[in-house]
């Protein structure tokens, strides 16, 4: 089930073993899992204050997971707002990094930050997702994580354009870049000394 304020997405969902609702509380009523996949993380807390009825008065257990990259203090202020509406509702945050085109291969890279059982129970439907998958800890770690990813892929992309040109002056021209090959360095298994654990997904 899920909802889109676009229509034309929304009605293209129909067709990808996904059934389409006219609004978010209809999308969340009966839910026991819940994406959120949108661009901001302003737009994640507007959600949760679109919902917050339907969160206070759901009765089985209720698990929310924020696929938007945003800030790891916007990731705890949900935290709060939900543990304010409903005490049993679980929160995961996991940013996705890919292209469009990987997206839709189910071949995006996603870390996850949260509680262990919570990871553990959601791991069958995240695989079926995505191809990569990290689970770097407590909530706010993973929003950490994907900036410091963000910041060396640009890096990287940077340094492979100075490399290009230094290939070019030594007349190497594209052999270069079968070399140094930037789209395999982009993955970042570690944050400060401490190992992300990945738990599924080819290197």
């Amino acid at each position: 089930m899920g909802y889109g304020k676009d229509a034309a997405k929304a009605d293209a969902l129909q067709g990808s073993h996904v059934s389409a609702v006219t609004g978010l509380s209809v999308a969340c009523r009966d839910a026991s899992h819940v994406f959120f996949v949108v661009q901001s993380g302003q737009q994640v807390l507007g959600i949760t204050k679109d919902i917050k009825e339907t969160i206070r008065q759901h009765l089985t257990s209720l698990t929310i997971v924020l696929l938007t990259t945003m800030a790891p203090k916007l990731v705890l202020t949900v935290r709060t707002e939900l543990a304010k509406l409903n005490a049993g509702v679980s929160l995961l945050e996991a940013p996705m990094s890919g292209s469009p085109a990987k997206a839709e291969k189910g071949e995006l890279t996603i870390w996850v930050g949260g509680q262990r059982s919570v990871f553990d129970t959601m791991m069958p439907m995240l695989k079926l997702m995505v191809s990569r998958i990290y689970y770097t800890g407590q909530l706010g770690n993973a929003s950490s994580v994907k900036a410091i990813h963000q910041i060396v892929g640009a890096t990287n992309l940077v340094a492979s354009l100075e490399y290009m040109y230094i290939g070019s002056k030594y007349g190497l021209g594209p052999k270069v870049a079968s070399v140094f090959d930037p789209r395999k360095q982009w993955i970042v298994e570690s944050v400060s000394g401490e190992s992300l654990e990945k738990v599924t997904g080819k290197r």
